[in-house]
């Protein structure tokens, strides 16, 4: 029997201040957004495992996580120079739940035949309070309360055949079924009291099968053919309002909003670094995309939504390999690289383009180094990726990113427990938002302006201490 324990507790004391200058009227607006969040998750996970002889074994896995949330945020603005003003207050409160427990049964009917079976069931919960409180426009106080809760439930069979010493097959049938129920209560205080209620649910039934097949060519290339579908698992902050800082509002969810379901086909053909004890991999791959979460039209603007088909191909470079042929012991270095295109009939203009928010190129290296003192290990990761296009209600644009960077520590107290010091956004994550903003809906109004934002975030760190019993 395993035991994992985790507990975070995280604080966000932040000020966002954004200036704009319209250059064609020839005025300045400013306007700081105040943060305050703080946020408690803890989890338990484990599993027991009981061999009933050496051809039957059995196993339960269990993971329980709970996440309490105070988001506070204050806007204030101001023109032409003018002292910053209230304007409004954003408070929400929140609690999300997540219990699975899953079981399997493993069976080795002979040396080349081996099955995997069981079942899994999941509880994912979100309850949450939303606020709006106008200090500009006042009296003008919303409160949205939202009760989520999504009902998983999962079989599953894994089969794996050693056809020879060179050939292996595995395959799998995942059948999964899941209810999702969104209650939203709505009040509005103006100069009179507004009150609206909603209760919605939906259910969905997937089949998701899976066949990998391995070939050995000799003791140095290998080649694999994949297929699989998967299914994405729908956020539930999906369904909540959520607020964008830039365009400072709420912005619509939509109660509609299905999963994506995903047939992955690729090729694969791997090359040992005997002398390193590493690997390079060439992947070409297909996606045939069903219900794509998409920008699309909805009932006030637009936001997430799902369009019948796309697809996505392209070709992704992997390696690793230590670096002990020159000295330096316990380090391994991984990186990839990843060509993609894609396909899709935009929502808004009706002809073929790239899917939103894809980036063509894309690369990542990552550095491990173990033992560097006893217990002591660091780990540092530098990515990047090309520019991508996206779209709104009212404007179109792209996002050009920098290299950014992430890295952690770990030391190892006891057996049982570490420690992690953790620093994101080690280059302060800079990227440029460059936007053709319109009157209304972009494709059927007037141009209003051109504009650029250049973002750029301070590191953050944090400390982690994880118990195993």
């Amino acid at each position: 029997m395993q035991l994992n324990a985790l507990y975070e507790k995280i604080y966000v004391d932040a000020t966002i201040i954004n200036d704009s200058e319209y250059l064609i009227t020839n005025s300045q607006e400013n306007k700081a957004l105040l943060y305050d969040w703080a946020r408690n998750k803890w989890e338990i996970s484990g599993d027991i495992t009981y061999a009933v002889n050496d051809d039957n074994q059995l196993k339960l896995l269990f993971i329980s996580n709970k996440l309490d949330s105070d988001d506070k945020i204050w806007h204030s603005a101001s023109l032409n120079g003018d002292v910053l003003q209230p304007d409004y207050q954003l408070p929400r409160k929140y609690t999300s739940k997540e219990n699975v427990l899953r079981t399997n049964w493993r069976y080795k009917l002979t040396p080349q035949h081996t099955f995997d079976s069981g079942i899994e069931g999941a509880i994912n919960q979100l309850d949450e309070k939303l606020q709006f409180i106008s200090q500009s426009n006042s009296p003008y106080h919303s409160t949205e309360l939202n009760d989520i809760k999504e009902t998983r439930y999962e079989a599953f069979s894994n089969y794996n055949f050693a056809i020879s010493s060179t050939l292996n097959l595995q395959s799998s049938l995942i059948y999964e079924r899941s209810t999702i129920d969104v209650k939203t209560d709505l009040s509005l205080i103006t100069d009179t009291l507004q009150n609206a209620q909603n209760d919605v649910s939906r259910t969905f039934s997937y089949l998701k099968p899976r066949l990998n097949i391995r070939y050995d060519l000799n003791d140095i290339y290998q080649m694999r053919f994949n297929y699989q579908r998967t299914v994405s698992q729908l956020d539930l902050k999906s369904f909540v309002p959520w607020f964008d800082s830039y365009e400072n509002r709420l912005e619509e969810t939509n109660p509609d909003l299905k999963p994506e379901v995903r047939d992955k086909y690729s090729v694969g053909l791997e090359k040992q670094w005997q002398q390193t004890n590493g690997s390079l991999t060439l992947t070409p791959y297909y996606h045939k995309i069903s219900d794509l979460i998409n920008e699309v039209l909805l009932t006030k603007r637009s936001g997430n939504g799902n369009i019948d088909s796309a697809k996505e191909y392209g070709v992704k470079l992997d390696t690793h390999f230590g670096l002990e042929a020159i000295g330096f012991n316990n380090t391994l270095i991984s990186a990839n690289y990843t060509w993609r295109d894609s396909e899709v009939i935009h929502p808004f203009t009706g002809e073929k383009s790239p899917i939103e928010r894809v980036s063509q190129n894309e690369w990542n290296i990552k550095i491990n180094q173990n033992e560097i003192l006893p217990g002591l290990s660091l780990s540092l990761t530098l990515e990047d990726k090309s520019h991508y296009e996206f779209y709104y209600y009212d404007y179109q644009g792209n996002v050009d990113t920098k290299m950014s960077a992430n890295a952690f520590i770990d030391y190892q107290v006891t057996k049982n427990l570490k420690v992690r010091l953790k620093g994101d956004n080690l280059l302060h994550d800079k990227y440029t938002v460059n936007k053709t903003r319109h009157t209304e809906l972009f494709t059927q109004s007037d141009f209003l302006r051109q504009e650029q934002r250049k973002n750029e975030r301070a590191p953050r760190f944090s400390i982690t201490l994880t118990g195993q019993l």
